[in-house]
């Protein structure tokens, strides 16, 4: 009954949101070639950083596959609920959506057998119902992140580094995890100040903490916190300082829209190519080989992960630093050097790691 009535509130949230969500990028859906119809689930575009990189998967998507597709772009803000019904029941093929979205998928999907669901940036439990329509991907972020934990703490002149999220889950522990790993082995004795924000959408709060960090001797500082990670690129600049960006290259991003003052302050960025994931996702659809009923991991090896190697890395760093790093990630990629993963450990484990470099 419980269900039912959950059910029946969304139903009729579905009516009231149907003029207001949602950005088109293909052609009318009623086309007589019948193309696959995705349409993808994000709280916003214009975030820089996670939001934007899977938006961009779908743009990508379209000017590759073109009338072979339709896409549709629902930014759900504050009410996922509402946006995830009403996108259910617009007769779309495939609906994708990030972590945010795991209960809902896990509540509704079964409802919906003729919809594939693609949940990216988690490990679903599949073993708590009947999910032959739903496919999970997550990210080796451990890997990408050892390098930079592994620059960060060469070449701090302080001895102390920064990690700051924007929420505490699963995915952001495993950054964590790689990132003290990786800068323990160029230094056992560094020292990584890490705090969550709180809010993907909170840019104030993020500045307080980056400040805080830069003050009290952090010389690089990872920003893993999506939308609030323009509040420690502000402050970054405010201090002449440095941050390492995240999901997307930022500094091009950035670089391309002329803010170069933030540009200049991101000498690398944590890749989680999104975007690449979406697009193989539609590839594999018209083969018929996407794999259901899984969660599936891309790393370093199959180039879904990684630090960006652009004209911010080479003028910030020497050569022979860049080169060091980017032997590391190939030892990676040859199993060389394994990268502890937050999945494989046990929470007291997780907690002693994080404990062994706190300030």
């Amino acid at each position: 009954m419980k269900k039912y009535l959950k059910l029946l509130s969304l139903f009729i949230l579905v009516f009231i949101l149907a003029a207001c969500a949602g950005e088109e990028t293909g052609e009318d859906a009623g086309s007589a070639d019948e193309p696959l119809r995705i349409g993808l689930l994000i709280p916003r575009e214009g975030d820089y950083s996670f939001n934007d990189a899977a938006a961009k998967g779908m743009h990508d998507a379209k000017a590759q596959f073109g009338d072979d597709i339709y896409l549709r772009i629902f930014e759900y803000g504050n009410n996922p609920e509402g946006s995830f019904l009403q996108a259910t029941q617009a007769g779309f093929d495939v609906l994708v959506g990030p972590d945010q979205l795991t209960d809902l998928i896990k509540d509704f999907a079964p409802e919906y057998p003729d919809t594939n669901f693609w949940i990216y940036d988690t490990v679903f439990d599949f073993s708590s119902g009947e999910y032959d329509n739903v496919s999970a991907i997550y990210y080796d972020t451990n890997e990408s992140s050892y390098l930079a934990g592994y620059l960060a703490a060469k070449t701090s002149d302080t001895g102390v580094i920064g990690f700051i999220a924007g929420m505490n889950t699963p995915s952001i522990s495993n950054n964590l995890v790689g990132y003290i790993q990786g800068a323990k082995a160029a230094d056992p004795d560094i020292t990584i100040a890490s705090e969550y924000v709180g809010s993907w959408e909170d840019p104030a709060r993020a500045r307080e903490i980056a400040k805080r960090m830069y003050d009290d001797g952090a010389s690089i500082i990872v920003s893993v916190a999506g939308g609030s990670g323009v509040g420690i690129i502000e402050e970054a600049v405010a201090q002449d300082a440095l941050v390492i960006g995240s999901d997307l290259d930022q500094a091009a991003v950035f670089a391309a829209r002329g803010q170069t003052l933030y540009a200049d302050v991101i000498p690398t960025s944590l890749l989680k190519k999104i975007d690449h994931s979406i697009v193989r996702g539609i590839e594999r659809e018209f083969e018929g080989v996407v794999r259901y009923g899984e969660s599936v991991s891309f790393g370093l090896s199959e180039n879904f992960v990684g630090l960006a190697n652009n004209e911010f890395f080479k003028r910030t760093y020497e050569e022979d630093v860049r080169n060091e790093v980017l032997d590391i990630r190939d030892q990676i990629i040859k199993e060389e050097i394994t990268v502890a993963s937050y999945y494989e450990m046990s929470e007291d484990e997780f907690q002693e790691l994080k404990t062994s470099v706190q300030p």
